[in-house]
């Protein structure tokens, strides 16, 4: 039997946005008679019935956050971990599938004995360092000629979004890079298309619905809460910036904005009901990344607002009545609002749905993709 091996540094069902992008692949792989070994840290297991899947696991959990140097120690010495285990196990594999964002599985390319070499790069998360840190501007220096070098020993490189896919051709990587997009699963999108739009004549509900994390710093919602107190605001999702958010609201006495934590999709469907605008943001630090949580957005028919590199922008253009502004601005975001009430800022929502089902459905890009490098 042919056989896979996806080597990941995060646990497949503890991270929904890994989740997300690897069970595609997973389910494709499965679908056409694959044995599918999954490297992973220690973390819960996925039920797979259907395909012949089995997560293989460390001792040690997932890495959390610490300083640079102690966090590049511990992905280095994870990526140690993980090259053992797969020497291990998987030998006799056709294809090794490697998914950063961990920069440090990169090192794992030229130790991999294997048919096909595939490096998934979800992130450039080496172009978010500081310059104004000298540890960090070293460092991008150094890694950005490792990432040169070392990805020659892929046979394919796969990227989530056009800005990734533009830097890597720009580094001479054209022949072998591959656009499998971010967006939403199938599934996901039928359930997203039923959406309503809610009753206007109650007040005004924004909801951001994704990871709590530092990229994020949605202290910035917990400002608008606090300039508008007419609004209601809606934090879903858990993070590690989750207590912090939390403790700005109760120091300011905050009625009007909620933190709920994880919640199942189920209750996540239900808040999107709820809901008229949905906002999402991520800080200068990480403009090079485009959130796939903007498609699921996009495909629930409500108007968006997103705080992050303006000239994005131009990635959506397609689509309508998505306002993109810079990061905690609350001039622009209320320059935003205020076109949504007063008309200038329209929406199609077919328009939308039917652009995110054409380009932006998860499993029609891994198809693509295994018919393009000739696995189907």
């Amino acid at each position: 039997m042919k056989a896979i091996s996806i080597i990941t540094s995060y646990p497949l069902c503890d991270e929904p946005v890994i989740k997300n992008r690897l069970l595609p692949f997973i389910f494709e792989f499965g679908k056409l008679g694959y044995s599918i070994n999954i490297f992973q840290p220690k973390g819960a297991l996925y039920n797979f019935e259907s395909i012949d899947a089995k997560q293989i696991m460390l001792d040690e959990p997932k890495i959390v956050s610490g300083s640079f140097i102690k966090r590049a120690f511990l992905e280095l010495k994870l990526t140690f971990q993980l090259l053992v285990k797969y020497k291990k196990v998987s030998c006799s594999s056709d294809i090794a599938f490697i998914t950063m964002p961990s920069m440090f599985l990169l090192l794992l390319l030229p130790f991999i004995k294997c048919n096909i070499k595939i490096l998934d790069v979800r992130d450039l998360t080496w172009e978010y360092l500081k310059d104004n840190n000298i540890t960090h501007y070293f460092f991008k220096r150094f890694y950005r000629f490792l990432f040169w070098y070392l990805s020659r020993f892929a046979d394919y490189i796969t990227v989530s979004n056009k800005f990734e896919l533009s830097h890597l051709k720009s580094i001479g990587f054209e022949e072998k890079t591959k656009l499998i997009s971010n967006g939403i699963s199938i599934e996901q999108f039928e359930k997203m298309v039923l959406i309503q739009e809610k009753d206007s004549t109650e007040d005004l509900v924004i909801s951001y619905i994704g990871n709590v994390g530092l990229a994020q710093d949605l202290s910035f919602m917990v400002e608008l809460a606090e300039s508008h107190p007419n609004f209601k605001f809606n934090i879903v999702g858990g993070g590690n910036d989750l207590e912090r958010i939390r403790s700005l609201v109760l120091e300011r006495n905050l009625k009007n904005i909620v933190l709920t934590g994880r919640l199942s999709w189920e209750q996540v469907l239900g808040l999107y009901e709820q809901t008229d605008v949905l906002f999402a943001q991520l800080t200068e630090e990480f403009q090079t990344a485009i959130p796939s949580k903007l498609y699921e957005y996009l495909a629930s028919g409500k108007r968006v607002i997103y705080g992050g590199d303006i000239k994005l922008e131009s990635f959506f253009s397609d689509f309508s009545g998505i306002e993109f502004i810079e990061p905690k601005n609350q001039e622009m975001f209320d320059l935003a609002i205020s076109k949504i009430f007063n008309g200038q800022s329209t929406i199609d929502a077919n328009l939308n749905r039917n652009l995110i089902h054409k380009n932006f459905i998860r499993e029609s890009a891994v198809k693509k993709f295994v018919c393009e490098i000739g696995l189907k």
